[in-house]
C-alpha cells in the first residue's frame, strides 16, 4: 500500500551494528530518509515487552543514514493496551539521539 507514495521502499534494510546486536528495520524509504517499523502484539501482557523494544529501537534506529523519520506501527491484535494513545503520546515526538535530531511517530491499531 505504500509503494505509490514511498516508490523506493525497501524491506528488511540494515541498521548499522551498535555493540553485538545486529538490526533491521522493517521498511526504508532512503528518498523520503523514513524508517518504519510494524510490531504486532498478540498475546496479554506482550505490550509492555513490544514498547521496551521500541524504546531500543530509538536508541539504535537513527545510525541509519536515512533515518529522519521514524515510525512505529503496534498492531494490538490481542487489544491489551490499556491506554493506546497515552503510549503514543509517551513514546512519539521529536529527540535528539546521538546529535541527529529524529520524529519519533508511534502508532497503535487494532485489527
Amino acid at each position: 500500500m505504500l509503494k505509490p507514495v514511498l516508490f523506493d521502499l525497501v524491506k528488511e534494510e540494515a541498521v548499522a551494528s551498535l555493540a553485538t546486536s545486529h538490526k533491521f528495520v522493517d521498511l526504508c524509504s532512503k528518498a523520503a530518509r523514513i524508517l518504519i517499523e510494524v510490531k504486532w502484539v498478540g498475546k496479554r501482557q506482550q505490550w509492555k515487552t513490544i514498547v521496551q523494544q521500541i524504546q531500543v529501537d530509538i536508541q539504535s534506529y537513527p545510525s541509519h543514514e536515512c533515518c529522519e523519520t521514524l515510525v512505529f506501527v503496534v498492531v494490538d491484535a490481542a487489544r491489551d493496551i490499556p491506554d493506546p494513545r497515552l503510549v503514543e503520546k509517551d513514546l512519539s515526538g521529536q529527540q535528539i539521539i546521538r546529535g541527529r535530531k529524529v520524529d519519533v511517530r508511534v502508532f497503535i491499531v487494532e485489527p
